[in-house]
Order: structure tokens, then C-alpha cells, then sequence
């Protein structure tokens, strides 16, 4: 019985990785005519970006972070997911992975006050594009 469990999962896991379907391209005559609500799964030449780099944002979230939860100490990340669409605006914010209901609300206001962040190009045309952003919490603030 645990042979052929072991065996079942093995071919359904090779007939998995083969069964997979090309990935969707962008071709360039295509970039004008892509509506804003969809989600292009490319590979960007320049990703979305906070203004200022990768250190202003974690500048941006020291400064924003305002997080205490009693007496617990609570040491991990939430993992937030949100989108960056053509304009540089963030929508669709949501947890991937959270810690604790109150820094799950934490992070999820943290990103509801960032600024515009520069959006993610194709040929030098913005596109909306998918983010996941790891939030750091180390026990009492």
C-alpha cells in the first residue's frame, strides 16, 4: 500500500511537470492593447520599484511601524500581497502568509500608506504587475 502511494505520487508529480503549458508572452505589437484589469504573467524588463530604492522602503516601514500586542512576543513575517498598477498605485492588498491577526492589520495599513511606487515596464511602457513584500516583526515594540 505505501508502495504504490509513493509510486502514485512520483507519476503524478512527472506527468504534472510535462502537462505544463508554455508560458504567456507579451509580443511587442500587443502592449498598447492589454487591458488594465489583467494580469500579464511576463517577465518585465524593469520590476515595480518603492520611490527610492529598496533602502527608502525600509526606511518608509520603520518609520510607519506602529505594532504592540500585550504581553506576547511574537518573532516572524507576514507576507502581504498587493498589486502595483500602470499609475504606480497599490490595490488589491492581501495576506499570503500572516503571523497574528494584529500584525496581519499592521502590515496591511503599513502598505495602505505607502506613496506611489514606479510601476513595473515592458519596452518602455508601464504595465500593472503582481508584488508579495515581507514585513518583519520582532517582538514587542
Amino acid at each position: 500500500m505505501r508502495y504504490s502511494f509513493t509510486l502514485f505520487l512520483v507519476l503524478n508529480f512527472t506527468l504534472h511537470l510535462f502537462a505544463q503549458d508554455k508560458p504567456n508572452k507579451l509580443e511587442k505589437d500587443q502592449i498598447g492593447k492589454i487591458d488594465s484589469t489583467e494580469l500579464i504573467l511576463i517577465d518585465p524588463v524593469k520590476y515595480p520599484s518603492f520611490p527610492g530604492g529598496a533602502d527608502s522602503l525600509k526606511v518608509f516601514i520603520k518609520k510607519n511601524y506602529n505594532w504592540t500586542v500585550g504581553k506576547e512576543t511574537i518573532v516572524g513575517k507576514v507576507f502581504i500581497e498587493f498589486y502595483v498598477e500602470k499609475d504606480g498605485n497599490i490595490s488589491n492588498i492581501s495576506i499570503v502568509k500572516g503571523l497574528h491577526p494584529d500584525c496581519d492589520k499592521e502590515a496591511i495599513r503599513i502598505v495602505k500608506l505607502m506613496p506611489k511606487w514606479n510601476p513595473s515596464e515592458v519596452d518602455g511602457k508601464s504595465i500593472r504587475s503582481k508584488w508579495i513584500l515581507p514585513i518583519e516583526f520582532n517582538g514587542l515594540k
